[in-house]
């Protein structure tokens, strides 16, 4: 059985034309107000607040953070776009006074910073202004910190070389370095300050000049001539003398124009101390 076609409607040219821009003006409306609601998201959809947590208040300079993060107040980056991944790996990379970071957003636009900073052990005193955490982690104090005396430490050519901000030191020569710190802080406790410990001569190419050379305060400076593998040992001598030669004659050298007290002790034979 055959189906019967429904005849076409047909338009005249003044209903076409009036349902052409009748079409065009529904869609250019929709469109407005699709940019509009558009460009409207945007303007709001901007980080306008950063926030900062941690063990201390506002350790760090908020506007360190924005800095690194590229977070101008005049062009504030997109907060729906923002990645706190890749933005805590930047700081991590680029910042080596943070230890540990952790990035949250909070809607509409806030972003929170949640951070724990080195804590510095030594100086390092090879460098101008960098100091090195308990994991070997060197990086830059000031402005970081306020000034601080903190016990000075020394490196051989090969560490130094080898050294870059923010990347731990490895191997038995740092080991050595917080053995002695831990060691001499023990023994000293309200005794005595260490100020210095130079591991620059303990892979000297000659056995007879490897050795320790450990500087402490008390108030006259003591430079305690150490070997390499007795250290601790020749440090247990040094204590038993310790009184004894803060009681005789001592020699003198002048520190910024400041007579200092001081005495060279050669531990390095066993049994025996070498005074001068």
């Amino acid at each position: 059985m055959s189906k019967k076609i429904s005849p076409v409607t047909t338009l005249s040219l003044t209903e076409a034309l009036l349902w052409i821009v009748g079409m065009t003006l529904i869609i250019t409306m929709l469109g407005h107000k699709g940019i509009h609601a558009y460009f409207v998201y945007k303007r709001h959809d901007k980080i306008t607040y950063l926030v900062q947590t941690g063990p201390c208040r506002e350790q760090l300079h908020s506007d360190y953070f924005m800095e690194l993060l590229d977070l101008s107040i005049d062009k504030p980056p997109l907060f729906s776009s923002f990645n706190i991944h890749k933005a805590r790996e930047h700081l991590l990379q680029h910042a080596p006074i943070l230890q540990d970071v952790h990035i949250q957003k909070h809607a509409p636009d806030t972003v929170y910073i949640d951070y724990t900073v080195r804590t510095p052990l030594f100086c390092l005193g090879d460098f101008h202004n960098v100091a090195i955490d308990r994991c070997g982690v060197p990086f830059p104090l000031y402005p970081f910190f306020s000034p601080k005396r903190l016990p000075e430490i020394f490196f051989g050519e090969t560490t130094i070389e080898q050294m870059t901000l923010g990347k731990a030191l490895q191997g038995k020569t740092w080991e050595m370095a917080v053995e002695l710190l831990d060691y001499m802080t023990k023994a000293g406790k309200d005794q005595f300050v260490l100020r210095r410990i130079d591991l620059s001569r303990v892979d000297a190419a000659m056995l007879g000049k490897r050795e320790i050379i450990i500087v402490i305060e008390n108030p006259q400076l003591h430079y305690l001539r150490c070997s390499v593998r007795h250290a601790m040992a020749e440090i247990d001598r040094y204590l038993q003398l310790r009184d004894f030669l803060l009681s005789t004659d001592h020699q003198t050298l002048t520190v910024l124009d400041k007579e200092v007290s001081y005495r060279v002790i050669d531990l390095r034979l066993e049994q025996f101390a070498f005074i001068r």
